[in-house]
């Protein structure tokens, strides 16, 4: 099924079987500029999820701000 490009697809559970609790976090920075955010899966159907935004960084910053924010989150 295609999407037009307006429509973001969204993707509500991972491709993999896992354990809960679960964390994921992805980044993605272009020029100097980039969100970073993160899921918390408790359940099949209950999460905590966040995302932010920070400028002037790179991507490897990025990455350790968003594993940084999913373990405090997590703890």
């Amino acid at each position: 099924m295609r999407y037009p490009h307006r429509f973001r697809r969204r993707i509500n559970e991972p491709l993999v079987p896992i354990d809960y609790p679960a964390g994921f976090f992805d980044v993605a920075a272009q020029a100097h500029s980039g969100r970073c955010g993160f899921r918390i899966l408790l359940s099949d159907s209950h999460y905590f999820s966040c995302w932010m935004g920070i400028d002037h960084s790179t991507n490897n910053v990025l990455e350790l701000v968003a594993a940084w924010a999913c373990l405090f989150w997590a703890r």
